[in-house]
């Protein structure tokens, strides 16, 4: 069975979306947030992206929406680790209440210095 475009863009949808649900749990502001429209605005603007890297500018925004100052987004480390098909994770760090790691992250999410931006 050949991998397309569709099947990648429905994974990374998949991504997305559990990516919002950890942040909408878990996020210090998240009940400032007006959840339906920034899910429906976030899946919009990643509409036609292919691969996990490209929503991170989305998810990094709500990140920072939900999360204000206290928060942030790991980016995935090297190329290679993304073909396992591994959803983000959300949990408790060191680095903050709350996280989002990309998949290739989640090895050292603990000690990792935190993303700035």
């Amino acid at each position: 069975m050949a991998i397309t475009d569709g099947w990648r863009q429905r994974r990374t949808r998949r991504y997305l979306l559990h990516a919002l649900e950890i942040v909408e749990r878990r996020a210090l502001f998240s009940d400032t947030v007006d959840w339906p429209t920034v899910r429906a605005e976030a899946v919009a603007a990643c509409a036609g992206a292919v691969s996990y890297t490209g929503i991170h500018d989305t998810v990094w925004t709500v990140v920072k929406q939900a999360g204000g100052a206290h928060s942030g987004l790991r980016r995935p480390g090297p190329a290679s680790a993304w073909g396992t098909g591994t959803l983000p994770s959300g949990k408790s760090s060191t680095v903050s209440p709350g996280s989002v790691c990309p998949p290739a992250a989640n090895a050292v999410a603990d000690t990792a210095t935190p993303a700035t931006s």
